[in-house]
């Protein structure tokens, strides 16, 4: 067998929603979970999971066709430890002692739900550690995986949309736990992005992830705005990037884009308007089968992972030196 249709062992720590849930939710077209994405790739096998739930660790193993079920990862690595990758779908402060319990096991790839321990220190010294052992640690920052945000940052390094002018996002549910998500994706469309001041905090998630309004700046100054909802209200993760020649939005989560060009204005000559625009509907609600696939390349050929533990910390410490911020314009 040839090293692309290599068959990869994979292991589920976790056997929540994103382990599994959300596809068990859904008509099998989807693939939004873990074992999902595992599932609809010949090329990989989940030997096992981890969960202690007795009652839930049955009804994953039965619902995906898993052989074996542990209560514990040191129980299953005891038992047996020949995976090739290893899933984290479990609370971010469990992250930390399973990726370092991780590093002495026979993974050759950890793929594990953001962030990776939300302190960057931490998550440096486990970046250093599986460097250090020949491995690699794969963070589910899942747009990276979209084609349509592809599409969408070549667009625009192509100058095809002309200079960026402001960018305004929308999200809610913790900077760390949702907002990392936001940022993660603006950096990969506009650039990198430096915190300029925080101007408002909300426990609207939890007091530990606070949800924070800032301004921040992007590429030559470039205004970038995040501002916060109440996730109690409704789920909201949305962006508008406004360029020279029209108006790019993302809208429902990711799963919905909107371009909307600069054109003549119908009735007033000489004035440019935006165009109502066309919608289209991204890939997301299939990235993570675009995730496995690369994580699968990156054993098998060596192919760069979209989204690694560099890139991750690098976000860790951008939601760290926003939150740290003093509050310049509570409206309290």
């Amino acid at each position: 067998m040839s090293k692309a249709h290599e068959v990869l062992s994979v292991l589920i720590v976790g056997c929540g929603e994103i382990a599994g849930g959300y596809d068990e939710a859904n008509d099998g077209t989807t693939v939004l979970s873990h074992a999902g994405a595992y599932r609809a790739d010949s090329r990989m096998c989940v030997a096992a999971c981890v969960e202690p739930d007795a009652t839930r660790r049955r009804e994953f193993m039965d619902r995906w066709q898993i052989e074996d079920g542990y209560a514990d990862l040191d129980a299953c690595l005891d038992a047996r430890d020949d995976f090739d990758v290893v899933s984290i779908c479990t609370p971010t402060e469990t992250h930390e002692a399973l990726l370092a319990r991780l590093v002495e096991s026979a993974a050759k790839i950890v793929f594990c739900e953001k962030p990776m321990t939300g302190e960057p220190a931490r998550s440096e010294a486990l970046r250093d550690a599986y460097n250090a052992a020949g491995k690699k640690i794969c963070v589910n920052y899942l747009r990276r995986w979209d084609p349509e945000m592809d599409r969408l940052r070549e667009e625009m390094a192509s100058g095809a949309w002309g200079p960026v002018r402001t960018v305004t996002a929308f999200y809610a549910k913790g900077l760390m736990h949702t907002g990392s998500h936001m940022l993660d994706l603006l950096q990969h469309l506009v650039g990198p992005l430096s915190p300029r001041a925080a101007l408002r905090r909300t426990e609207e998630y939890s007091a530990e992830d606070p949800t924070v309004d800032a301004l921040l700046s992007g590429p030559g100054g470039c205004p970038v705005y995040l501002l916060g909802s109440d996730s109690k209200d409704y789920a909201r993760f949305e962006v508008e990037i406004a360029c020279a020649r029209g108006i790019l939005r993302i809208e429902d989560s990711g799963f919905r884009v909107r371009r909307r060009r600069t054109e003549d204005h119908r009735l007033y000559p000489g004035r440019t308007h935006l165009g109502a625009g066309e919608a289209v509907e991204t890939g997301l609600d299939r990235a993570l089968a675009g995730a496995v696939d690369n994580i699968h390349a990156a054993i098998t050929r060596g192919v760069a992972l979209a989204s690694d533990a560099d890139g991750a910390i690098a976000i860790e410490r951008l939601c760290r030196d926003i939150s740290q911020m003093p509050i310049t314009g509570d409206l309290h």
